[in-house]
């Protein structure tokens, strides 16, 4: 506020004189602030054991240190700090301080749980249980590659590629002040793809028949295999040595004779031949 000062003449002097002057606010910025430390979300507003001192005063009064007092030296202001991400601590001055102190301090995310992982013919599908405050996963491969975001616990990476090994790890995040803030990464799991069954449709034509089906992802090939009974008899009529034909026209069959077709695809893994199994039987009658 504001102060006074008397000067008076003495000796050979007379008289006095009155002036005044400011003392103004100590800035808060000038003290040492302690312990500040990262938290970890556990479901509730985090807060600081907040400790703030000023040397130079107490140096001033022949102490070591002086201790400020909340709510009488200053007030803490608290902002995002009820979730993972980025948290605010305001420290404003008051009484004899003025001034505010901006200190930031993360709140990171409990540990990611186990992630498992089970296998179908082509997809895998990844589970693992909600970390507090998450508001979504990011799912990555092993080279930190990002797959897939999702907001639920559970993670279906389909349409993959036959007898092929993956893996994956996941880590959950929230959206802090426009940011998206990630926690640490979970386990890294291993699954392994089958060979999916192929599904075939018949179309008769003048003495032959169109096979179709659709194309596997990973494979190498598929083969065509023919009867003219249901259940037995069936012999491998053609080999589709690549992925990408997904259909054959058998010809020179008999008239009005009724054909049986089943197929299956292949992988060649180390020189040998791993297949799927076999698709349904469909038949049809050239014509």
């Amino acid at each position: 506020g504001t102060a006074s000062v008397i000067v008076t003449g003495i000796g050979g002097n007379s008289g006095s004189v009155r002036s005044t002057f400011e003392i103004i606010k100590r800035n808060i910025t000038r003290c040492n602030f302690e312990n500040i430390t990262d938290k970890i979300y556990q479901g509730t507003p985090t807060q600081q054991d907040l400790t703030v001192t000023d040397g130079i005063l107490a140096r001033e009064a022949g102490d070591d240190v002086t201790t400020l007092v909340l709510n009488r030296d200053y007030t803490l202001t608290y902002e995002n700090n009820a979730a993972p991400g980025v948290a605010t601590l305001v420290v404003s001055g008051i009484g004899n301080y003025g001034g505010t102190k901006t200190i930031r301090y993360m709140i990171h995310f409990t540990d990611m749980t186990t992630v498992t992982a089970s296998a179908s013919v082509d997809s895998i599908t990844l589970a693992w249980s909600a970390v507090p405050g998450a508001e979504g996963y990011g799912i990555y491969d092993s080279d930190d590659n990002l797959i897939a975001r999702t907001e639920g616990i559970t993670y279906v990476h389909s349409n993959l590629n036959a007898l092929t090994t993956y893996s994956y790890k996941v880590r959950p995040y929230r959206i802090s002040s426009g940011t998206a803030y990630y926690g640490g990464f979970s386990n890294t799991v291993q699954a392994a793809t089958g060979i999916k069954t192929p599904a075939i449709t018949l179309k008769a034509g003048k003495k032959r028949i169109k096979v179709s089906w659709k194309k596997i992802k990973g494979v190498n090939g598929y083969e065509i295999y023919r009867s003219t009974k249901k259940k037995k008899g069936y012999k491998k009529i053609k080999t589709a040595s690549k992925a990408s034909i997904v259909a054959y026209t058998n010809k020179g069959l008999t008239k009005k004779k009724k054909y049986y077709y089943r197929i299956r695809a292949y992988k060649t893994v180390n020189g040998r031949k791993v297949y799927s199994s076999y698709s349904s039987v469909k038949s049809v009658k050239s014509k």
